[in-house]
């Protein structure tokens, strides 16, 4: 998952220490609930910020939270079409996300 750092003046994202790191989920609730706090912390932070906002980013040319936005989008979606065909299920178009998550990710018109 990335995560949306503040640019510093050399375009480098800030440092983070290592117990920050959470430890590895030991079963399948454990990795599940450290899931949804990682997508939950990602949606919070993005929430903040504009698109326009500088964030660090692997790709040079968009240095932006918008980019980080797009590009989760694409992970999310290429992930569960590859978990669908990997389980030789048909691929689906997906369901739109929770009314909750989508105003947390995007300031829509009616987000509260």
């Amino acid at each position: 998952m990335q995560t949306c750092l503040p640019m510093t003046s050399t375009a480098r994202p800030l440092s983070v220490s290592i117990e920050s790191t959470p430890s590895r989920p030991e079963s399948i609730g454990d990795m599940l609930a450290l899931r949804a706090r990682a997508t939950d912390d990602l949606g919070g932070q993005l929430a903040q910020h504009d698109d326009a906002d500088p964030c660090w980013s692997w790709w040079p040319s968009d240095q932006t939270v918008g980019f980080t936005r797009r590009m989760q989008t694409y992970e999310a979606t290429m992930h569960r079409v590859d978990a669908e065909v990997t389980a030789s299920l048909p691929v689906s178009p997906g369901q739109a996300p929770p009314r909750r998550r989508a105003c947390g990710w995007r300031r829509a018109p009616g987000c509260a």
